[in-house]
């Protein structure tokens, strides 16, 4: 799952996958935008809120550069969003789109050991999960993703 920025910057082919415009509200935009993804044909059924969270996760990725990943098919309070391994050993990824309500929030937060990777596109929402898991005793390191749209 790419937008064809990110397909440029990580020297993809979008060869093969097909295109579909999908409907998501940007945290910085009161109102809707269309985004044009592209997609493998496993993925081109997906709602709009998850083909917009696959991008955001394939985003966060790119910006870390670790040396391998995998992105699971759905995270959950128990499965996070993307393991990653760097030279240094291995983390994982949460990509908060602002949907998880502030009991998910708790849950991922104890759920997942450091180094934890947290992205989200909006400051607000950042500087809120980073509140959180001072108070609950959790290292995080924030990842504050660029707009896409």
């Amino acid at each position: 799952m790419l937008t064809k920025r990110q397909a440029r910057l990580l020297g993809k082919s979008l060869d093969g996958r097909a295109k579909r415009l999908i409907e998501v509200a940007p945290y910085r935009l009161k109102d809707r935008v269309i985004l044009a993804v592209y997609s493998e044909a496993h993925l081109a059924s997906l709602a709009d809120p998850l083909l917009y969270h696959l991008v955001l996760s394939t985003e966060a990725v790119r910006l870390l550069s670790p040396l391998a990943w995998e992105i699971p098919d759905h995270g959950s309070t128990t499965t996070p969003d993307a393991y990653l391994v760097f030279p240094w050993g291995e983390a994982v990824l949460e990509v908060d789109t602002g949907h998880y309500s502030p009991g998910a929030v708790r849950a991922k937060l104890l759920a997942f050991s450091p180094p934890l990777y947290w992205a989200t596109p909006s400051p607000e929402r950042l500087s809120w999960v980073k509140s959180l898991a001072c108070r609950f005793r959790k290292e995080i390191r924030p990842l504050l993703l660029p707009p896409l749209v």
